[in-house]
């Protein structure tokens, strides 16, 4: 008679097993957006805020330096979340590339070396890589949180009062005021990010 072989039914435990590992890593996935949400968030507040201090003549320079690196720390972690997600929204090589040009140009600028024009020329990258990466809706688990339409125009805004400030028209203050819009949509998008994870993780 031919030899038969019988297949043993998966045990109860083990299936309780691959139930916690299964879920245990979603939630890893779900930790890991949730932190690089909330970092870009913070650090998009943050060059918003001192963008505020900075039109508020306070340190003006140093405000903007600043503002620069955080938001170039914020555009890192909006990259890294993108390509996590599987989206490319300013994130991804582009995104990673965008971030790392403007903390080293706001550090340089900090030190004191042609700050009004490492500024712009920061700013003007940080407007293209969200032109750059508005081709799709930022998503997560199939829900789209972010309008490629007003990432598109706060790309254009950006880029825009980064050319008129590198040409000489009122380069620091419209420096500040691309700081801060860029800073805002950053808060805004770290936000939205980090509602639908808490939703995500807690239903």
């Amino acid at each position: 008679m031919p030899n038969i072989e019988t297949k043993e039914p998966i045990s109860t435990e083990t299936r309780r097993t691959e139930t916690y590992y299964g879920g245990t890593q979603t939630q890893a996935i779900q930790k890991f957006r949730s932190r690089g949400s909330i970092t870009e968030a913070i650090a998009g507040a943050g060059a918003a805020v001192l963008s505020i201090l900075g039109l508020a003549d306070i340190y003006p320079g140093f405000m903007a330096a600043i503002a620069t690196i955080a938001l170039g720390v914020a555009l890192l972690a909006h990259g890294s979340l993108a390509s996590r997600s599987g989206q490319e929204s300013a994130g991804g090589p582009s995104g990673f590339i965008a971030g790392g040009v403007g903390v080293v140009l706001g550090i340089l600028s900090l030190l004191g070396i042609a700050p009004l024009v490492l500024m712009p020329i920061a700013l003007i990258v940080y407007g293209l890589s969200l032109l750059v990466g508005a081709g799709g809706a930022r998503e997560l688990e199939g829900v789209a949180i972010s309008s490629p339409r007003a990432q598109v125009v706060m790309g254009i805004g950006g880029a825009l009062l980064g050319v008129l400030a590198l040409v000489g028209v009122s380069p620091l203050v419209l420096t500040l005021v691309g700081l801060l819009a860029v800073g805002a949509w950053f808060v805004l998008g770290g936000s939205a990010v980090q509602s639908r994870v808490t939703h995500l993780f807690h239903h």
